[in-house]
């Protein structure tokens, strides 16, 4: 497969496995609006802006703002840091990414201040230049936060670099970037995807 200079990388799902935590995390504004979501529509909305998950969950407008500020409110405690752990594939990566000399950093639709609490958990922040997110620039597959990340790298060509993400919309950001694009399925969902696609993070360097 081919070598990059500077590695763009998704976080929840594709470095960390948040999809436990994620379901508290939502829970902790859809119990204000009276009920509460399983793992299959927390991994629906992990993937979409917040202002998406209103839509798609059909938020009353009178109560939005609140169950968001719930919601961003349980995303930074301390448990929801916790509970949230790197897939055993990212450390052995990240690892080898070091000895190549290669460089990382994350363009994600979560927010900074998570991933940097969660990377310092972890002890991780060394692997990593930057975090580029959705919060802060238009949430993907707007290339956004993915340019300001390739921007960071003072006279970084675009084909040096790569964007992995672990949902259809990581591949289109990088459509839109007009960058190399490759989906990480690490469950076998995307059978029909026509693009490049690996299992785990260890194939980007074989």
């Amino acid at each position: 497969m081919k070598q990059y200079q500077v590695y763009f990388l998704d976080f929840d799902g594709t470095l960390f496995d948040t999809l436990d935590s994620l379901v508290e995390i939502y829970n902790a504004g859809f119990r204000y609006l009276g009920y509460e979501i399983g793992r299959e529509e927390a991994s629906r909305y992990m993937h979409v802006s917040l202002e998406e998950t209103a839509k798609l969950a059909k938020v009353p407008a009178n109560k939005a703002l609140k169950w968001g500020m719930l919601i961003a409110g349980a995303l930074e405690t301390d448990a929801a840091i916790r509970e949230v752990k790197p897939y055993p594939d990212v450390i052995p990566f990240l690892e080898k990414m070091e000895t190549l000399g290669y460089k990382a950093s994350i363009v994600t639709g979560n927010t900074a201040s998570h991933v940097q609490k969660v990377l310092a958990h972890n002890k991780m922040e060394r692997f990593f230049d930057g975090i580029y997110s959705g919060a802060d620039y238009k949430p993907k597959p707007a290339p956004d936060a993915l340019l300001a990340g390739i921007a960071s790298y003072k006279g970084l060509s675009k084909k040096d670099c790569v964007y992995v993400g672990d949902s259809l919309q990581d591949p289109e950001c990088a459509r839109n970037a007009l960058v190399d694009g490759i989906l990480l399925d690490r469950h076998d969902e995307y059978g029909d995807y026509q693009g490049t696609k690996i299992k785990t993070l260890a194939d980007l360097l074989l």
